[in-house]
């Protein structure tokens, strides 16, 4: 039994006082970090993450109402926020994206906007004035210096430029093709496709940053066995432009065709996943929370190459009717 628990955490123990490192292709997890509290390393409900070029893992502390800042081993660094509706503080934020220059740039939902912080002196700036949005949610910068936010009260997605100006906006609440029901998380592809969880339809969702449609995949894409509903949150892209999305306590890599492929599951250490970002490390993180359940950070293994044939698989999505964007 001992042999198998020393194993299993990837060590086994030679002779006293000496100790092999083992590679066990099984292990996925590498660290996790966090609990639930309000103090020094501490969490409530982190429902994002995000990596800057450094190295450093961006936490969104929702319900504490700040941000944290760890080392990619799990080390508390800095925090800042705090609940309130100066420039510097937040209330609920949820969802954090990087933008150039590292600008960590964040969907503050009660305050209805956007701001944006830097790692060494704090807040830098916000976007858009109070109550722009009745409820940002998700956020994600392109290579092109646009964002992309999710508003979870319209039903919509807007499209900003750096300085925070509108350049489209399009969905809105319902089940057609072009309409939402919850967009929670966002990210947008190497290629400047704008990838959205409709969560309230249990369909990923892709357009143009004009607003027109590209793709939909629903559960029956998904091919997910005796699940008819999904429960989709975190999205991002590795530098493959493959994108992985979190949904029932799993994360997937979405085939061309829409299947969904198993990447982690709660047998490698998902409990409660919400927020997800690649790290040029090979790793993926993820944020993890809820009632009844731990309040942490997870960095887990991943190789892209494992998913480049997926790419070559002929489409066979539904292709809607284009809708202009509103």
């Amino acid at each position: 039994m001992f042999l198998l628990k020393k194993m299993f955490n990837g060590e086994e123990k030679i002779k006293k006082g000496e100790q092999v490192k083992m590679e066990d292709s099984r292990i996925k997890l590498l660290c996790k970090f966090g609990k639930k509290g309000s103090g020094k390393g501490c969490m409530n409900m982190p429902s994002d993450v995000a990596i800057n070029s450094e190295g450093d893992i961006i936490v969104v502390d929702s319900d504490n109402h700040k941000i944290q800042v760890y080392s990619n081993d799990g080390h508390f660094k800095i925090q800042f926020g705090g609940k309130g509706t100066s420039p510097h503080q937040l209330i609920h934020p949820m969802c954090v994206t990087i933008a150039m220059d590292d600008i960590i740039a964040v969907t503050d939902s009660v305050n209805g906007c956007v701001k944006q912080f830097h790692l060494d002196n704090g807040f830098h700036r916000q976007l858009c004035s109070n109550n722009t949005f009745p409820f940002p949610y998700g956020i994600a910068f392109s290579n092109v210096g646009v964002y992309a936010v999710t508003d979870i009260c319209k039903h919509c997605v807007t499209i900003l430029n750096r300085d925070g100006r509108q350049q489209s906006r399009f969905g809105c609440y319902g089940n057609e093709s072009y309409e939402f029901d919850h967009p929670y998380h966002v990210t947008i592809t190497l290629d400047q496709q704008v990838v959205v969880s409709d969560t309230g339809n249990s369909s990923i969702k892709i357009f143009t940053l004009s607003g027109t449609i590209l793709k939909i995949f629903t559960s029956t894409d998904f091919r997910l066995f005796g699940e008819e509903f999904i429960y989709l949150q975190g999205l991002c892209c590795d530098t493959d432009n493959n994108v992985l999305v979190v949904g029932n306590n799993t994360v997937f890599v979405i085939a061309k065709n829409g299947r969904f492929w198993e990447v982690l599951l709660p047998q490698d250490g998902l409990h409660s996943p919400k927020g997800i970002c690649y790290s040029t490390l090979g790793q993926l993180i993820v944020s993890q929370a809820g009632f009844g359940q731990k309040h942490e950070v997870s960095v887990f293994k991943y190789h892209k190459e494992d998913y480049r044939s997926l790419r070559r698989i002929p489409l066979s999505s539904v292709q809607p009717s284009n809708r202009s964007s509103i």
